[in-house]
């Protein structure tokens, strides 16, 4: 091996220009110190977005002439040196591993899932990642991505029902309702889409048991007893007279014969 296999390795400190502090230290080879995404923490990826929204840069340290074993001394001496002074770190471990070219068993990697599990954090630091997310939304492009690499990808077996059981007993607020309605009138439902939906509606019914039936006869009965929801439902069923009146109408003017 030659001296410069030896000392390929380094380690690199990234800093924020915008608070003249260090968030990261870790080890690395070729170009390594210059990626500031892949292969990054969730942490990292926030602290990096927000300084280039802001216009700014990462500024990186290295320490360089190392071989294997230096670097990754360095890189938990230096860990331990900015934990110790207070800094807060996007570092997610104390450094030290990550050995180049290993290969984690099924085994470590089993271990690795549990310990990022969410099973594993209080209810109270549950409750402050909620507390956090509350208000976030994720923009258009994003969204459509997500729905993107979604498509044809199965569920879990027992997620459907979790998500029906969280459902049962919630009650949504009028403004809520209100938001969604007014998204509802705004939606184009295509032809094949209605197709799809009547199908869907066609194979339900057959599976419907008699209790179920019979607990929506008597929602549908209890709401129609109720003379604002029976005010609104005749208002409704009036605009649809009219609008199929007036189609009909239309249809007899465009088939009358030319005089």
């Amino acid at each position: 091996m030659s001296c410069l296999e030896v000392s390929k390795y380094y380690v690199y400190e990234h800093w924020r220009p915008d608070t003249n502090s260090c968030f990261y230290i870790g080890k690395g080879t070729g170009k390594r110190a210059y990626d500031f995404k892949n292969n990054r923490n969730s942490h990292y990826i926030n602290i990096v977005n927000k300084l280039f929204a802001s216009g700014f840069s990462v500024d990186v340290k290295l320490h360089s002439g190392l071989d294997e074993n230096e670097a990754h001394a360095l890189e938990m001496g230096l860990i331990r040196h900015y934990k110790d002074l207070g800094v807060k770190l996007a570092n997610q471990t104390l450094g030290g591993e990550g050995i180049s070219g290993y290969r984690h068993t099924e085994k470590s990697k089993e271990a690795n899932r549990l310990a990022h599990s969410r099973s594993n954090l209080s209810a109270e630091t549950l409750a402050k990642m909620s507390a956090n997310r509350l208000g976030t939304k994720a923009s258009t492009e994003t969204r459509q991505l997500l729905s993107t690499l979604r498509k044809g990808i199965p569920r879990p077996e027992g997620v459907m029902e979790k998500v029906r059981q969280a459902h049962i007993g919630a009650k949504r607020s009028d403004e809520t309702r209100k938001k969604i309605s007014e998204k509802a009138k705004e939606r184009i439902i295509s032809e094949e889409t209605k197709a799809k939906m009547r199908q869907a509606h066609a194979a339900r019914d057959k599976t419907r048991s008699p209790e179920f039936i019979a607990r929506q006869r008597q929602l549908t009965t209890k709401q129609w007893a109720d003379p604002e929801i029976k005010e609104k439902m005749r208002k409704a069923l009036r605009v649809g007279q009219q609008r199929r009146y007036a189609i009909k109408r239309l249809e007899e003017m465009v088939c009358l014969p030319v005089l």
